[in-house]
């Protein structure tokens, strides 16, 4: 389990808050989560060490640098006997025996083979499907995790998204982290002029659960993704997999959605609520924007 406190890359060098830093790592075969407050962070790293254990896969829990690393805000500590009721006793699958000498992440040939003891061991392709095939099944494990977590702890929710005003929503604003309660109160100042409009968080942004994407956002009106990193040369990376899964199971009902990005807060740079307001009224007041829109971008 590996806490990222999401700042922005280099180069030029840069402490503030992005997150182009866990982003690039997406398609390293870790597990993420995004946390939109400090009770996900303390909730979030305990389900994170009972899911990373589970299934054997590490796990990144990230949250905004300085927005959340270095702010306060009320949480529940969790007792202590209640984490060791959630958690089971530490028995690792894998461990290093001295009696027991092992070589550990040698060089992998890129076919099978016969190994030392006779047997046939994976080639690097085999092991990388498999980790796929681990990372996809890992879906249903953060289910029971969360209902595990919710039966101790009486508290819980969907593990993989989170809505806000949604269920009514014509247009729904979509966000990793803390810029999702930020992206609240324009929703709310919007419902108050006539729009119908939601806010979703992808809380659970790997392995991508494409099917409860798609099916939150299948037929509407508009998608409106919010987004603090770029895959650089293209739009942001959420947007990608987004439209990815709305295009895969939606195709061909009549209900694909629109979908607009929105950059901002790059390098740490002020996301006014404001601006947020102004950007989610024109996605719906005019036409969805091909191209990735930057907020506050001065040139």
């Amino acid at each position: 389990v590996m806490c990222v406190v999401n700042r922005a890359v280099g180069a030029p060098w840069n402490i503030w808050n992005d997150q182009q830093d866990s982003i690039s790592q997406r398609d390293t075969g870790w597990m993420q989560i995004y946390c939109s407050d400090h009770q996900q962070i303390i909730d979030g790293v305990i389900k994170a060490y009972w899911l990373a254990e589970k299934v054997s896969i590490p796990i990144m829990v990230c949250y905004d640098g300085y927005i959340l690393s270095h702010t306060f805000m009320p949480f529940d500590l969790p007792e202590q006997k209640k984490v060791d009721e959630f958690l089971p006793p530490l028995c690792p699958e894998y461990a290093l025996d001295p009696d027991a000498p092992a070589n550990l992440n040698t060089v992998t040939l890129p076919d099978v083979r016969v190994d030392v003891k006779g047997e046939l061991a994976h080639g690097y392709m085999e092991i990388r499907y498999l980790l796929q095939e681990d990372l996809r099944l890992s879906l249903a494990a953060a289910e029971e995790a969360e209902k595990r977590f919710a039966s101790v702890f009486g508290r819980g929710g969907d593990p993989y998204l989170e809505p806000y005003r949604c269920d009514d929503a014509d247009y729904i604003a979509v966000g990793l982290g803390s810029i999702t309660y930020q992206l609240r109160v324009s929703v709310d100042d919007l419902r108050e002029e006539g729009m119908k409009v939601g806010v979703m968080g992808v809380r659970f942004y790997r392995p991508f659960p494409d099917k409860a994407v798609a099916a939150a956002l299948r037929g509407k009106k508009g998608v409106i993704v919010f987004e603090k990193a770029l895959s650089y040369g293209y739009e942001g990376a959420l947007v990608s997999d987004l439209k990815a899964a709305i295009y895969q199971h939606v195709a061909g009902t009549g209900l694909l959605p629109p979908v607009q990005n929105f950059i901002a807060g790059i390098g740490g740079r002020e996301i006014r609520t404001e601006d947020l307001t102004r950007a989610l009224r024109a996605a719906v007041q005019s036409r969805i924007a091909e191209e990735p829109v930057w907020i506050g971008l001065k040139l």
